[in-house]
């Protein structure tokens, strides 16, 4: 099972210099989109809406959960990633 997913964001990149801050001032993402090919065109669609205006086609790239451990006796939460790949993600993502 493939679970990749696009989204867009509206960003002003000449506003801000530092690309963190950019993103905090755009306009969250709304719509989870199946395709890339689907989210570029919602993309052009809203810039067309829009002049002047930038668009961002956002890729979901990782998977994380959190692990318990035991790390010099003591026991914490340690983040694991799960990378996407052809086909989806592994199995107990599914």
């Amino acid at each position: 099972m493939d679970i990749r997913f696009f989204m867009v964001a509206r960003v002003d990149i000449d506003a801000f210099e530092e690309f963190g801050e950019m993103l905090k001032r755009s306009a969250a993402p709304r719509y989870v989109h199946q395709t890339r090919a689907s989210a570029e065109a919602e993309a052009e669609r809203l810039a067309a809406l829009n002049p002047g205006v930038e668009f961002m086609v956002l890729e979901g790239v990782a998977v994380v959960h959190a692990e318990a451990r035991e790390i010099s006796g003591k026991q914490v939460q340690v983040p694991i990633y799960q990378q996407p790949y052809h086909g989806g993600y592994p199995a107990h993502y599914s």
